[in-house]
């Protein structure tokens, strides 16, 4: 075996013992995706940038980041990782409230279904 082996070896070692559920919840996701998206917009929305913007033009904005919200909310979780982007999102980081599960049936029937599956 040589140096570079037995190296690589060693580094790989820590992760045989990771849990794959650990390992799958940090791959991207297509509701990662858009929450990244969206928090990105998020920060640029709620910056110095649109502070000076005409309430109309702003309001447009707005409408966009309800937008990839509901997208958000309707792309179906993963995991448990991704049901607290959704959550994050659908809260503005918990400046709002939830939504409704009449608005929103999938969100809280995915949060019911990963309670279950815990119990």
């Amino acid at each position: 075996m040589k140096r570079r082996d037995l190296l690589t070896a060693a580094l790989a070692a820590p992760l045989a013992a990771v849990p794959a559920v650990a390992v799958a919840e940090t791959a991207e996701t297509p509701v990662m995706a858009l929450f990244r998206e969206w928090a990105s917009y998020w920060t640029w929305l709620n910056s110095p940038a649109t502070r000076e913007m005409d309430e109309d033009d702003f309001s447009k904005l707005t409408d966009h980041a309800d937008d990839l919200t509901m997208r958000i909310a309707k792309t179906a979780a993963k995991n448990t990782r991704d049901l607290v982007a959704k959550f994050v999102a659908l809260s503005d980081y918990g400046e709002m409230g939830l939504p409704d599960p009449e608005k929103t049936p999938e969100l809280w029937a995915e949060a019911r279904a990963l309670i279950e599956q815990a119990a």
